[in-house]
């Protein structure tokens, strides 16, 4: 299997029109699994904070959460045939400035990584508890226990692009694996975009 991210233009349409809000979206893919990647077949999505706020209609989240307990079940029946890929974006609207942390995946701070630091210019040194890299370790481990192929889509402005004005050309697609010996518990993987 190639570990690589297949998206179409009109993919990335959609994550483009995402992007252009201040609010974080996060969502899962079912991705098909073929010999030169992986495509995805279906997607359900929401701002980040709806589903833990109870800001959701209730049936809505109901729908949203059995969409994604679906794709996780098809993955774990279908290892060779199916895989998730979770997404999450770090958006800001065209025309403003981009903040200090946008560009980057955010990791716990720890005695030799403080606070508002960046970290081998991809990563930024988050002032809560935690940050992507502990979510993203809690759902990989969640997912590879159970046997499912996951991966992460993190759509988020260009790296060193903080203080400057957010417009679409600056958006960047990066792709992870987990992988809890690297920096942030991930694997960079390609994107592709056909």
């Amino acid at each position: 299997m190639l570990e690589k991210i297949i998206l179409t233009n009109d993919h990335v349409k959609g994550l483009n029109e995402m992007m252009n809000d201040n609010h974080e979206y996060m969502g899962t893919f079912l991705m098909e699994i073929t010999n030169s990647g992986m495509n995805p077949l279906d997607g359900v999505f929401c701002r980040g904070g709806e589903l833990d706020a109870d800001q959701m209609d209730g049936d809505e989240k109901k729908a949203l959460l059995q969409m994604m307990n679906k794709y996780a079940a098809l993955a774990k029946e279908n290892p060779e045939t199916y895989a998730i890929i979770q997404m999450h974006t770090h958006g800001r609207k065209f025309g403003e400035l981009i903040q200090k942390y946008d560009p980057y995946w955010t990791i716990k701070c720890t005695e030799s990584r403080q606070p508002g630091k960046i970290v081998n210019d991809k990563f930024y040194v988050s002032k809560r508890e935690g940050g992507d890299d502990l979510a993203f370790k809690e759902m990989a481990e969640l997912h590879i226990k159970k046997g499912i192929k996951f991966y992460h889509l993190f759509v988020h402005p260009e790296y060193k692009s903080e203080g400057t004005l957010m417009s679409e050309d600056k958006i960047k697609l990066t792709g992870y694996k987990f992988n809890p010996n690297n920096i942030g518990n991930v694997e960079e993987i390609p994107i592709e975009i056909s």
